[in-house]
């Protein structure tokens, strides 16, 4: 989410020598969160790093989506139709990163 946040602000991208614009980055807002909230998300990070450690190729993408979920949640984003283009404008540039 802050990676869409970020680049929608920042004019780097595409750019040669592009660099992280400082000012651009401590705008992105954080949201309050809870302890209970921090224990879940740190909880659902370990048990990525776990299962990658065991497992290099291990699937955590269910674990990936949890995070993504309770992260969406945080900033409150519960229109489908808002996460869906977050989710589709990242994977434009996922899929724009792994071609080059």
């Amino acid at each position: 989410l802050v990676d869409f946040y970020y680049k929608s602000l920042s004019l780097e991208e595409g750019r040669t020598l592009a660099q992280i614009d400082i000012d651009v980055l401590a705008d992105i807002p954080i949201p309050p969160s809870t302890s209970e909230q921090r224990h879940k998300l740190d909880s659902l990070v370990d048990n990525i790093l776990d299962a990658k450690a065991k497992n290099p190729a291990a699937d955590t993408t269910d674990l990936e989506r949890d995070i993504d979920e309770k992260v969406y949640k945080l900033y409150g984003l519960t229109s489908k139709e808002d996460i869906a283009f977050i989710e589709a404008s990242l994977k434009k540039d996922k899929n724009k990163a792994n071609r080059n």
